[in-house]
């Protein structure tokens, strides 16, 4: 943490979540609601801001 920003830790777990759940759509076949989709597509976003405040 002494060499990386806060804001790339966080991103970068951010998108090991988004990893898995776009994985548990494509391999798995995995049937979610609105709310959880609309999340998803935050989170996405907020990681690619993330990365790109950061960079």
């Amino acid at each position: 943490m002494v060499y990386a920003p806060i804001g790339v830790a966080v991103a970068l777990s951010e998108s090991y979540i988004i990893v898995a759940v776009l994985l548990g759509l494509a391999v798995n076949k995995e049937k979610f609601d609105v709310h959880q989709k609309l999340g998803l597509v935050v989170a996405v976003l907020s990681a690619i801001v993330l990365a790109g405040i950061t960079g």
